[in-house]
Formats: structure tokens, C-alpha cells, sequence
């Protein structure tokens, strides 16, 4: 039971950008999306956030060839290789924050997304 004390306000932070901002995620609202994401991150740094944002630039990648997205304070046209760009840049955060996190998926998904860039060369 003091285990179970201790774990949860970890468990209850965790992924806590990808519960606020789900309602743009059922329209497809990635630019609202990924804003959303992007000020829980800057608030709260939590590497699952990271991985959050990770996932929806996954997404982003699969069904449009092109976006306008708002990091930054800038809104700015990105490409599929541009979203390439930016999931490897949270992906190096993740890493270095934790090599192990959830068992070593985010090397393994730097290693497919630097493939997938070198595709799109």
C-alpha cells in the first residue's frame, strides 16, 4: 500500500500533455495539438510529455505531406522531413534524460526515423 502512495503522483503526472490536449487529436488538429503539448512541455519538462509529442509527430507524418504548425511563437510551414526533424530532436531529449525509458523504445525509433530521413533524400 506505501508503495502504491509513493508511485502514484508519478503515475498521475505521467503523460499529462497527451490527456489535456486529447480533444484536438479526435478532429485531427494537429496544429492546436502539438501547441497544446508544446506549452505542457515547456511547463512541466516531463520526458513522458516528450514521448507525447513524439507519438503526434508520428501521426502528423502519416497523414499530411505538409503542415503549419506553432512552436515557438512562430507558426511555420513544415515538411514530412521537417516533422522527421523535429521527433528526432525529442527523441535526443528522451535519450539523453533516460536511455532506457520505456525499455529503449526511443533509440529504436531514432534509428527508424533516421532511415525514414534518408528515404526522403
Amino acid at each position: 500500500m506505501y508503495l502504491f502512495l509513493l508511485i502514484f503522483p508519478i503515475i498521475g503526472f505521467s503523460q499529462n500533455a497527451c490527456k489535456k490536449c486529447s480533444e484536438f487529436s479526435v478532429n485531427n488538429n494537429w496544429t492546436k495539438l502539438i501547441s497544446c503539448i508544446s506549452a505542457e512541455i515547456i511547463e512541466t519538462e516531463n520526458i513522458n510529455d516528450y514521448m507525447c509529442r513524439v507519438q503526434c509527430y508520428g501521426a502528423i507524418f502519416q497523414s499530411s505531406d505538409s503542415i503549419f504548425l506553432h512552436l515557438n511563437n512562430n507558426k511555420t510551414f513544415y515538411t514530412k522531413k521537417d516533422i522527421l526533424n523535429l521527433t528526432l530532436t525529442d527523441l535526443d531529449i528522451i535519450i539523453k534524460r533516460d536511455s532506457l525509458f520505456a525499455n529503449g523504445i526511443p533509440s529504436k525509433q531514432r534509428i527508424h526515423i533516421e532511415k525514414l530521413l534518408k528515404q526522403l533524400n
